[in-house]
């Protein structure tokens, strides 16, 4: 088993290599996903004469919750898409390019792709790292060897969230 950290060893036995994503990926994808973000309905405030923004309004509080969440999902997918590569797989173990375990996934109408990159991600995430605490580590990993903290995740979401 190898020491070198980042090499992260998956529940499944599967190890895949973190490598570090170019700085601006980031900030890519949350410019890219923006225009989606929900913007807050507006109410008359009487005493004030004018309307204003409500960031309150339940259905709005909804919608961002939706737009974090999937923009969160899209920084996932990139850190294990661009941020990861195979080091070892068990012997036995299905390995991406097999069809029975893809054939599975595609009939629960997840919409994959039938590109390299989209198995790819499919697999490392239902196959090789089915539990939460691999993505985790798969996520933590390429974001210490690219500089980018959890938090720092949350403050470009949050930034956007204003």
């Amino acid at each position: 088993m190898s020491k070198d950290p980042s090499v992260v060893t998956l529940s499944t036995g599967v190890r895949l290599r973190a490598v570090r994503l170019p700085s601006i990926l980031l900030a890519d994808i949350v410019a890219k996903h923006n225009p989606t973000r929900p913007t807050p309905p507006r109410v008359m405030v009487v005493s004030k004469g004018r309307e204003e923004e409500n960031p309150d309004d339940p259905r709005y509080l909804e919608a961002m919750s939706g737009w974090q969440a999937g923009l969160i999902a899209m920084v996932n997918n990139a850190f294990l898409v661009m941020g990861t590569s195979i080091e070892f797989i068990p012997e036995g173990f299905e390995r991406p390019e097999d069809p029975m375990w893809f054939n599975k996934i595609s009939a629960l109408g997840m919409g994959l792709g039938g590109d390299s990159d989209s198995r790819y991600l499919a697999w490392v995430k239902y196959i090789a790292g089915p539990d939460n605490e691999d993505v985790q580590k798969l996520i933590g990993e390429v974001g210490r060897l690219s500089g980018v903290s959890e938090g720092d995740v949350q403050t470009a979401v949050d930034q956007f969230r204003r």
